[in-house]
């Protein structure tokens, strides 16, 4: 299996640092969608957390249209609060697929026009009604992780 991390225009560099520690610790490759919220420099993101961006595989892709020409579509799941499943409904236990998880902008998500398209491999994690969101960086762990949980964290010690 491979596992992408894909997020979509992001916005806070923080994030994307915290999001390639995750992804580095899980063999993971992380695709960034611009435009960013931040000057993308190796520098930079080390100031933001991630010491081993040098170590971590990441793409990144001028815009939306340019990401799809490179992925079959039917691969892409978007973590969305418009989902209609939870995160545990989804099956990431074929080891020779490649899943790309899209989260959207820290500040409005995914665009509903572009995720209507993609409403069936769309997915949400529960939470509480006093809970608006999660940040990005832990939802990506937490899906990423159930994830490799399915298949049996096969590739980590």
């Amino acid at each position: 299996m491979a596992l992408h991390i894909v997020q979509y225009q992001p916005e806070i560099a923080l994030n994307t640092g915290s999001i390639m520690r995750t992804c580095l610790g899980i063999n993971a490759k992380i695709h960034l969608i611009k435009p960013m919220g931040f000057e993308f420099t190796e520098q930079s993101i080390k100031r933001y957390g991630a010491n081993y961006v040098n170590q971590v595989d990441y793409i990144v892709h001028e815009n939306w249209e340019t990401f799809l020409k490179k992925v079959d579509v039917s691969q892409l799941y978007f973590l969305t609060q418009h989902g209609k499943k939870f995160h545990t409904e989804i099956d990431f236990s074929h080891c020779d697929k490649d899943y790309y998880i899209v989260v959207g902008r820290e500040s409005t998500g995914f665009p509903q026009e572009l995720l209507k398209e993609h409403l069936e491999n769309s997915f949400r994690l529960p939470m509480s009604e006093t809970t608006e969101s999660l940040n990005v960086s832990n939802v990506v762990a937490v899906i990423a992780y159930e994830a490799m949980r399915q298949q049996n964290f096969v590739g980590l010690c």
